[in-house]
């Protein structure tokens, strides 16, 4: 079974090929972001018949210029996330796989950025 953690892991290595700089909450700065990076959430588990479920939410907050959204970092964020759209693969001869489940822009003003958020499923087989 790949835990929780493990999941949060396996999506961290995948956007390492974004050049930007990642955290996995808790680990998370929480100042004013002033340099683009990315805040990877992972919530709980659901088991079914065949699979474990989790929930991952990758943001890639962009500051905020002049109180506003930079448009064009935000459309390129999003832009690079399709990338985690759909994937498939093995961690210690475990198969899993993951899909897109939504995306959209947000923003948080106390931290002065906005962001792309991408909502995955992630799925394991359940061996239980």
């Amino acid at each position: 079974m790949i835990t929780e953690s493990e999941a949060g892991e396996i999506i961290y290595d995948l956007c390492r090929n974004f050049g930007v700089e990642i955290h996995l909450l808790p680990n998370m700065p929480h100042e004013e972001v002033k340099s683009e990076r990315i805040i990877i959430i992972t919530n709980g588990e659901k088991s079914s018949t065949y699979w474990m479920n989790r929930i991952i939410k990758i943001n890639w907050c962009v500051p905020d210029v002049e109180g506003e959204a930079f448009t064009p970092s935000i459309k390129k964020a999003e832009k690079a996330l399709t990338s985690l759209y759909y994937g498939k693969g093995y961690y210690n001869d475990i198969f899993y796989r993951f899909k897109k489940e939504s995306s959209d822009t947000a923003a948080n003003a106390e931290m002065r950025c906005h962001y792309a958020n991408l909502t995955i499923m992630f799925q394991t087989l359940n061996t239980k």
